[in-house]
């Protein structure tokens, strides 16, 4: 019987880059993220397939990870100094924008 790492790795090929992901480590991820993002498109061309498919998926998978990292510090900034304020009391908040001039 085959190992599994290297059964799961020839029969890749006929996955989709979602079910591939998970053979991939955090370390050689980044490393073929890494790989990616200094590499040109030419370099990638020249690249086997197998190779080339899992430098892409690195990247858009790095891509995705610092993405929603980004929206998650941009709903911080935006919305946890609002919940974070004192609740004003309904009377004030009334009286403040519903104020008229007497005169």
């Amino acid at each position: 019987m085959a190992p599994p790492v290297a059964t799961a790795r020839t029969s890749a090929t006929a996955l989709t880059w979602e079910k591939v992901a998970h053979l991939l480590t955090d370390q050689l991820r980044a490393d073929l993220d890494s790989v990616g993002r200094r590499s040109t498109s030419r370099a990638l061309e020249r690249r086997e397939p197998q190779r080339l498919y899992a430098i892409l998926l690195a990247v858009v998978t790095q891509s995705a990870i610092d993405q929603v990292g980004e929206v998650v510090m941009l709903f911080d900034q935006a919305f946890l100094p609002v919940l974070a304020e004192p609740a004003i009391p309904d009377g004030s908040r009334s009286a403040g924008c519903c104020a008229t001039r007497s005169g």
